[in-house]
C-alpha cells in the first residue's frame, strides 16, 4: 500500500503574500446587467507547505512517496487548512526526507514550495483584467428636410407673395450612439421586442420620441463552462422625433361645404397636390400650410436596455 495517510504537519505552513505594486480590475454585473467595476490589489504568494506522510513500506523510496496519490500533485492549485483552494497558487516543487519509523509506519517529510497569484473566485459573471467593459462611439448623420419657412420665420415666398417652386432644404442631423459589450444572457428577445421601438419616456434627458434603437446585432461564444454574447446596439437621436411631418395637401378643397377637384387655369385637374388649411379650403398664396404628424413606431421604456447615459461615458 505504501503511503497510507498524510497531512500537513502542525507547524509546516510557512506561507508569505506580498503585494506587487499593481491592481486587478474586476466586472461583475448586477441583476440588470449592469457593469460594477472594483479593484483588488494584486499580490504574489511564496513560502512552503511540509505534509508528514506515513508509509506501511520501509524499501519505500522518495519518488515512491512524492508521487502518492494522497499527496498534492505538482502543479496542483493550494489548498489550506479549511478546504479552500486557491486558484493561481501552486505547488510549484517538492522533496522528500525519511524521518524514522513512528509506530507500525514509517515516517517521511514532504516539503512544496508554493509560488503564484491568487484568484479570485469566479462565478462566471466576473472578467479578467483586461476585459473590455463597453465599447462606445457617436456620430452625426445628415438629412434633408424640406421647408416653407426659414429660421427667421420669413415664408419662401417671391416680392409677389407666391411660393417659389423649389422648397427651402435643411440639413438636419441624427446623432448616432453605438454600443457594443458583452452579456450573460440570450439577447434574442430582447432584439424581438425593442428594435426599431421609439423611447416612450424621457432616456438621458431626451424627450420622448426622439430616440430610435435602429439596430441590434450580438454574436455568441459557447464554452463548457459558459455561453456569451457581444452584443452591439444602435441608438439615433433625432431632434424633431421620428414622426411622420406632411403639409397638408389634397388633390381635393372645399368650398361652401361641397368637395371640389383643384384644377389648372386651363380647367383640366391638377398633376400636384394644392395645399389646403384645416378646414380643408384653399391656402392663400404665401400663407404657410399646416402639418399633420404621423407616428410610425413603437414606443418602449429603452432604458430597460440599461446602457449608460452618452453624457458619462
Amino acid at each position: 500500500m505504501s503511503v497510507v495517510k498524510a497531512d500537513v504537519k502542525a507547524d509546516g505552513r510557512n506561507i508569505r503574500e506580498s503585494f506587487t505594486g499593481s491592481y486587478v480590475r474586476v466586472v461583475t454585473w448586477d441583476s440588470q446587467g449592469r457593469p460594477l467595476v472594483n479593484w483588488y490589489p494584486l499580490t504574489n504568494i511564496s513560502g512552503s507547505v511540509t505534509y508528514a506522510a506515513f508509509s506501511d513500506d520501509p524499501a519505500d523510496s522518495s519518488m515512491n512517496i512524492m508521487q502518492s496519490a494522497r499527496l498534492p500533485a505538482l502543479g496542483a492549485y493550494y489548498c489550506d487548512e479549511r478546504g479552500t483552494t486557491w486558484a493561481g497558487v501552486t505547488y510549484s516543487d517538492r522533496s522528500a526526507r525519511y524521518i524514522g519509523p513512528r509506530g507500525n509506519y514509517f515516517m517521511w517529510e514532504v516539503s512544496y514550495t508554493l509560488s503564484g497569484s491568487p484568484k479570485r473566485e469566479s462565478s462566471g459573471e466576473e472578467e479578467e483584467e483586461d476585459t473590455v467593459i463597453l465599447n462606445f462611439d457617436a456620430s452625426v448623420e445628415t438629412y434633408d428636410e424640406a421647408d416653407g419657412v426659414d429660421l427667421d420665420n420669413k415664408y419662401n415666398v417671391n416680392s409677389l407673395g407666391f411660393f417659389f417652386e423649389d422648397p427651402l432644404i435643411f440639413k438636419k442631423g441624427i446623432l448616432n450612439l453605438n454600443y457594443q459589450r458583452r452579456e450573460y444572457s440570450n439577447p434574442l428577445s430582447t432584439i424581438l421586442n425593442y428594435l426599431g421601438c421609439i423611447n416612450g419616456s424621457d432616456l438621458w434627458g431626451f424627450p420622448i420620441g426622439t430616440v430610435r434603437l435602429s439596430d441590434m446585432s450580438y454574436s455568441s461564444t459557447v464554452t463548457e463552462s459558459e455561453t456569451t454574447y457581444d452584443v452591439t446596439y444602435r441608438l439615433q437621436y433625432k431632434t424633431a422625433g421620428w414622426n411622420i411631418v406632411k403639409a397638408n395637401s389634397s388633390y381635393y378643397y372645399a368650398y361652401n361645404g361641397q368637395m371640389y377637384r383643384a384644377l389648372n387655369n386651363d380647367g383640366s385637374p391638377k398633376e400636384t397636390p394644392v395645399l389646403i388649411a384645416t378646414d380643408g379650403t384653399l391656402l392663400a398664396d404665401g400663407v404657410a400650410p399646416p402639418t399633420r404628424s404621423f407616428r410610425i413606431y413603437n414606443y418602449a421604456d429603452l432604458n430597460d436596455l440599461n446602457l449608460p447615459s452618452p453624457f458619462d461615458l
